[in-house]
């Protein structure tokens, strides 16, 4: 039962340090938040943002380079990456951010406008 115990407690504390050994890495993408969730785009490859206060504060940022409320902005941030958990739905790695480093001034322009008709 002991060993039980123990192995049980170990798992935890390596579980727990997981996000703290991977590496923090610069990322430059495109963001885009809702009062909800956030993505990040880099080179085509999509990553969950975790919703945390440093994402907040960085969709607080983006407002002001958006035409729309749909319009992703250039960022550069410096993140963490895992994988996604088993059995979940979303992206296949989840980023947090760490420090946001630059925000750009203009949003990307939209390969698709869509216009609303009366």
């Amino acid at each position: 039962m002991k060993k039980l115990l123990l192995f049980g407690a170990l798992a935890l504390i390596i579980a727990s340090c997981s996000e703290e050994n991977a590496a923090t890495k610069t990322y430059q993408g495109n963001y885009l938040a809702t009062d909800k969730a956030a993505v990040l785009e880099v080179n085509e490859t999509m990553y969950a943002v975790t919703y945390d206060e440093l994402a907040k504060e960085l969709a607080q940022k983006i407002t002001a380079s958006q035409e729309s409320e749909h319009d992703m902005v250039p960022v550069t941030i410096e993140a963490v990456v895992i994988p996604k958990p088993v059995d979940t739905e979303g992206w296949d790695s989840i980023l947090t951010i760490k420090k946001i480093i630059a925000v750009s001034p203009s949003a990307i322009a939209p390969d698709i406008k869509i216009e609303e008709s009366n």
